[in-house]
Order: C-alpha cells, then sequence, then structure tokens
C-alpha cells in the first residue's frame, strides 16, 4: 500500500512538472515563431519602402536624357549629373547602392568608378530584368551573395514615346541585413539558452522529487518495518510456544503408542521444521539488521561458500575470479547470506546436468560485480519484476522471503541487484557493491 501510494504521488507530480516543461518549451518556441514574424514584417516593409523609392527616384531621372549617354563615356556631362543625382537620391534614402542600366544590361551611370566588375559578380535578377523590361517596377526576394545579402529594385526609365531607354537600379542598406544576422543570431543563442535553461531546471527538480520521494519512502518503510518487526516478534513467540508443545506431544505419543514405520510422527515434525523455519524468514524480513563494515576477502567467501556445494551433486559449479581481486568493505555475514540465497534459488531452477558460474569482476566507479548465472528453467517475462516482492514464490515450498531479504541486504550495503533471464536457458543475477 505504501509503495503503490508512494508510485501514484511521485507519477502524478512528474506528470505535473513535465506538462509545465512542455508550456516552457512551447512558449519558448512561440516566442522564436513570432519574432521571426517580426523579422518578416521587417523584410517586407523594407521591401515595399525600396520600391516606392525606387518609383520616385525614377521620376527625377529624363529617361529621354538617359537614352543620349553612350556605356563607359564618364566625362559626359549627363553622365556626371545623373551621377550626382543618384548619389542624392542614395543619401537621402540611406541606399546601399544606386544606379542606372541600359536595356542591355549596360552600365549607363553609377557611383563608383570600377563598377562594372562588382556588377559582374552581383547582376540584378533576370525575372526581375525582364518585368522592369516590360514596363512593371518590381522588388526581389532576399539574395546572399559570399557573407553579403542584398535586396534589390529595379524601376524602367520609360520616354515620351513609351520606350524603355534604362534600368535604374536601387539596392536596400546592408547594415539593414547586418542587424537582421545580428538579432538572428542573438534570437537563436537566446532561444538555445533558455531551452538549456529550461531542461537543467526541469532535470534538476525531477532528481531532487525523486530523492525526495524515495527518502520519504525509505522512512515509511522503515516506520512500516519497525511496527512489523515488534509483531513479528510477539507473533513468532505465541507460535513458537505451541509448535513446541505439539513437537513433545508427538514424541510422546510415538513413544508410547506409535510404531517406528509410522510415517504421521515423521510427518509432523517436518511440518512444524517447516512452520519454524517460515517464522525464521518472517522474522529476518520483519528486522532491521545493522550492517557491519569492514574487509571482506570476496575470494575467501566464495571458496568457503563453495564446500557447501558439494551437497548438490546434480550441479557443476564454476567460480570465476582473481587472486589478487580487492578487498571488500563490506559486512561479510550479510554478504554470504545474500549469495546464499540466490545460489539456492539458482539450485532450485537447475535439473540434472544444472551448470551454475559465480563470477566477479572489477566495475567502474570503485564498484565490484558478482555475476551468478545458471542454465536453469528461467523466469517468465509477466513475473521477473515480481521476484523480489515479500512472499511471492512460484514453488509449493519456501516462505517467498529469501530475494525479498537479498534486496533490503544488497541496499543496506549501498549495493544494487539486477536480473536478466530468457525462459527455459537460464537466469544471471548480478550484484553491484562499492568497493
Amino acid at each position: 500500500m505504501i509503495k503503490t501510494d508512494f508510485v501514484k504521488q511521485q507519477k502524478l507530480l512528474f506528470w505535473i512538472i513535465g506538462i509545465g516543461l512542455l508550456i516552457l518549451l512551447l512558449a519558448n518556441a512561440l516566442g522564436w515563431v513570432y519574432l521571426q514574424r517580426i523579422k518578416s514584417f521587417f523584410i517586407s516593409d523594407l521591401k515595399f519602402r525600396l520600391e516606392n523609392i525606387t518609383n520616385l527616384s525614377s521620376e527625377l531621372i529624363d529617361a529621354t536624357d538617359i537614352s543620349y549617354i553612350f556605356p563607359g563615356d564618364k566625362s559626359d556631362p549627363q553622365f556626371v549629373y545623373y551621377q550626382n543625382r543618384l548619389f542624392e537620391i542614395k543619401e537621402n534614402n540611406n541606399l546601399q547602392d544606386i544606379y542606372i542600366l541600359s536595356p542591355t544590361l549596360e552600365t549607363l551611370v553609377d557611383l563608383i568608378p570600377d563598377f562594372q566588375s562588382e556588377l559582374s559578380q552581383r547582376s540584378p535578377d533576370k525575372n526581375l530584368v525582364r518585368r522592369a523590361l516590360n514596363g512593371e517596377t518590381t522588388t526581389g526576394d532576399l539574395q546572399t551573395l559570399g557573407d553579403n545579402k542584398f535586396l534589390t529594385a529595379i524601376a524602367p526609365l520609360i520616354d515620351s514615346d513609351n520606350m524603355i531607354t534604362g534600368l535604374l537600379v536601387v539596392e536596400a542598406p546592408a547594415d539593414f541585413f547586418d542587424m537582421l544576422d545580428q538579432f538572428d543570431r542573438g534570437l537563436l543563442v537566446f532561444s538555445f539558452l533558455n531551452a538549456v535553461l529550461i531542461l537543467s531546471v526541469a532535470f534538476f527538480l525531477f532528481r531532487s522529487i525523486k530523492r525526495v520521494f524515495i527518502l520519504q519512502n525509505l522512512v515509511k518503510n522503515q516506520e512500516h518495518l519497525v511496527r512489523l518487526g515488534e509483531m513479528a516478534a510477539s507473533v513468532a513467540h505465541e507460535l513458537r510456544n505451541p509448535l513446541g508443545i505439539i513437537k513433545g506431544a508427538n514424541s510422546l505419543i510415538q513413544k508410547k503408542y506409535g510404531s517406528k514405520k509410522d510415517e504421521v510422527f515423521t510427518y509432523i515434525p517436518a511440518e512444524l521444521d517447516r512452520l519454524n523455519k517460515l517464522i525464521e524468514d518472517f522474522l529476518a524480513f520483519a528486522r532491521i539488521r545493522k550492517v557491519s563494515i569492514q574487509p571482506v576477502n570476496l575470494n575467501d567467501l566464495l571458496k568457503k561458500l563453495q564446500v557447501g556445494f558439494s551437497e548438490y551433486s546434480n550441479i557443476e559449479f564454476k567460480l570465476e575470479f582473481s587472486e589478487n581481486f580487492p578487498v571488500l568493505n563490506t559486512d561479510g555475514d550479510a554478504l554470504e547470506q545474500i549469495l546464499l540465497n540466490i545460489i539456492k534459488n539458482s539450485v532450485q531452477t537447475c535439473s540434472k546436468n544444472g551448470k551454475i558460474v559465480i563470477k566477479c569482476e572489477q566495475a567502474p566507479k570503485s564498484r565490484v560485480r558478482i555475476h551468478i548465472t545458471d542454465n536453469g528453467q528461467g523466469i517468465l517475462v509477466e513475473i521477473i519484476n515480481r521476484i523480489f516482492d515479500p512472499f511471492f514464490t512460484t514453488r509449493d515450498e519456501g516462505s517467498g522471503l529469501g530475494l525479498a531479504i537479498s534486496k533490503r541486504l544488497i541496499e543496506q550495503l549501498d549495493g544494487e541487484i539486477f536480473v536478466k533471464s530468457t525462459p527455459g536457458k537460464g537466469t544471471t543475477v548480478t550484484i553491484s557493491l562499492p568497493n
């Protein structure tokens, strides 16, 4: 019940935090979209302004005079006049550049001495030129050449005979695009840092809350175990007395009336021993054991356990460890009980020609792993998550407390236990302990 409430509370809080995190990230994304729309608005507004400037500027230029300017003749008075006129338009409207082309795209009037060389690198868009030659003032899309961005508008210069004598080309100020690039970079950095900040806060919040819940659950479990231990001691005392009386009465009746061959007199003591073992397991589970940390030679401990393996004649035991394996700082008695419980479980799953391999290895972060692998019947997928639950067992005999006790002892030793199993092929139990 405590565990169920703990999981429900944890899931509910995590859902609330998760939804809040998604809302913050969504707000961040919407902010990005909104600012991109502002950027698009600025560009659209600039295109509209540039087109208006181009139209007004074209009205200040006499298209008939333009028809008399010879391309490349910079000494022509008309060239000098319109060069000054273009300069005034550029300065008054804060333009990047302004120049006049012939209908064949030859330079008629420009503002820089060798404009033709630069023009060959950034000639106006062909679609804009075609539309301008059809008599339409038009503005193109944003273009990029190297690290530079351009926004160009073209207006036809039409004389009194309705002939197009030139094309007025106007470019938007480059510093505007520099500002847009800075805006983009700043927005990208801001969004990235904002997302990292949100995710970092969420990560530490999740981690902190999880730790709080774990500690809260541990406190509740400890309180529960204290009450359970007191109750278990009382119940065990009350049960052991009548069980002892029954066992004594059974011996007395056997001596007085029974026969040595009568199975009932051996069955009763066997069942009494089983009940006593069940009481001992229950007490071991309910009791909060005090661990005693001291240096433990794992090799010596495994060799000690190996002596008791001889009673399992149908099982082949194999130990894999290094002779110079480091000494562990742990509770040797608790570790011995853990290993015995797990090995007994492995033995019970093995049939004839069973094999159990115990392997020790040094793990990262100053930890040691102990692997107990058997070739038994394995554990079904649907029950593998329940094997550490108290009183859960798939056998007719046993209390179902062995693995629950082992898991609790491992946690008291600041360790972890993992189970990997394939039905019909075997199981590997891994214990991870601090070195």
